[in-house]
């Protein structure tokens, strides 16, 4: 096991390498209390460990890699870029003590991400080029930073992040593989069981000095559990039912390992294992808003019919492109006769829908109005108006469009369930 740490209260990395132990540590970042435990194993058919993970308490940050290449390289590739990740996201330390949780904050912190395993790539990229018996040498990388409740993921690769939330397993990352994109391309799980492809991946930290890096907001609460783990743990297909099983039991990562072991699945197996609760500092009501309020905002964008066949990881990207607004009784949201890009969503409030100066319905939570307005900017037929204090949700056809540019496979479902509601309508 190779482990990389920064907490004086943990033993060196050094030390941590040579007694193969767990990582354990807390972090308690302002409104949140995260219990971590981290643990890598040779396996049962490698003679060399190509894992490394990190569980920096100081910055938040959350690493597991899976190294590749001959002669060792795996073994440099995957501390590399944990290393560089590390370094680079110190530079920034001041910057991520400051966080307010705002639209911008929220981009420029996935900027970050982003810069950081760009950085990572770059590094190992140079590292393989100027070393003999390196060359082609890469790594997966799935990366967390948790600032406040917020905590945003970056990731390149075929390794995995989960989040079971109240009872609920769901997968966080997509993996970069050949097989992942050939099942995603439909092709049945069953003819690829036995491929000799297993393992090629799509995308790797390192191969060129430029990565793809997949980035994602999720919102934590109270009772979340996170599992980062490599492809060890849970192979190449579908996650094995017992690693929900594990999760739901709050297992340790030992027994993760054991599990993967016992398995005989032959590879590296690397676990890395998340608690999430308030600070106890925080005062309880405050606390259960911040969850209840985070869990409204999910709920109430299922509810669109637009969004109805997403899974946690989709709805988190549609999430990242929500917008909110707070406004007061009797405000105008839209004019009848006035063109409109908007979708609107409303999280908690009344307002009142009228048609030429006549009221023709109210509209309360966990209603919404304008998806159409997300295809084409349309004029409105009628005035929508605010009767009490109300929280929207709002989705910009501008933000709608890049979604589906930035992932067909998403866009493609969306654009499958509108053509099935205007068949249905115009049926």
């Amino acid at each position: 096991m190779r482990a990389a740490q920064t907490s004086s209260r943990l033993p060196s990395a050094d030390v941590v390498e040579k007694q193969c132990s767990t990582v354990t540590w807390e972090q308690g970042v302002r409104s949140m209390r995260l219990e971590a435990a981290g643990l890598s194993d040779v396996g049962t058919q490698r003679d060399n460990n190509e894992d490394c993970f990190l569980l920096d308490t100081e910055l938040g940050l959350y690493v597991v890699c899976d190294g590749m290449g001959g002669q060792s390289a795996g073994e440099v590739a995957s501390a590399t870029a944990i290393e560089t990740v590390q370094s680079t996201l110190k530079v920034f330390k001041a910057d991520l003590e400051n966080f307010k949780d705002t639209p911008s904050a929220r981009a420029q912190l996935a900027k970050l991400v982003e810069h950081c395993v760009q950085q990572a790539s770059k590094k190992v990229y140079q590292l393989a080029r100027s070393t003999n018996g390196r060359a082609g040498m890469g790594t997966t990388l799935s990366m967390m930073v948790v600032q406040g409740h917020v905590g945003v993921i970056g990731h390149v690769g075929d390794s995995r992040i989960y989040l079971l939330r109240q009872g609920k397993l769901d997968q966080l990352t997509q993996d970069h593989s050949l097989l992942a994109e050939l099942v995603r391309g439909g092709t049945p799980i069953e003819k690829l069981r036995n491929s000799v492809l297993g393992g090629m991946l799509t995308q790797a930290v390192g191969l060129q000095p430029n990565v793809k890096v997949d980035t994602l907001f999720v919102e934590l609460i109270e009772g979340d559990r996170l599992l980062f783990c490599s492809d060890g743990l849970v192979g190449h297909f579908e996650t094995p039912p017992e690693v929900q099983s594990l999760l739901v039991a709050n297992a340790s990562p030992r027994e993760f390992i054991d599990f993967a072991n016992g398995a005989d699945h032959g590879d590296n197996v690397t676990a890395l294992v998340i608690n999430v609760s308030h600070s106890p500092e925080r005062p309880i009501e405050d606390a259960q808003k911040q969850d209840e309020y985070v869990l409204a905002k999910l709920n109430s964008v299922k509810n669109v019919w637009l969004f109805k066949r997403l899974n946690l990881r989709e709805f988190s990207q549609v999430m990242n492109r929500v917008g909110e607004l707070e406004l007061e009784p009797g405000v105008t949201v839209i004019e009848e006769g006035e063109l409109s890009d908007k979708l609107y969503i409303i999280l908690q409030g009344r307002l009142e829908v009228s048609k030429g100066g006549e009221v023709i319905n109210v509209l309360e939570s966990g209603q919404h109005f304008g998806e159409m307005a997300l295809l084409s900017a349309k004029t409105r037929t009628a005035t929508v108006k605010t009767l009490t204090v109300t929280s929207l949700l709002t989705i910009e056809k501008e933000d709608f469009t890049a979604l589906l540019e930035e992932n067909a496979r998403l866009g493609t479902k969306l654009l499958w369930t509108l053509a099935d509601v205007l068949i249905e309508r115009l049926g």
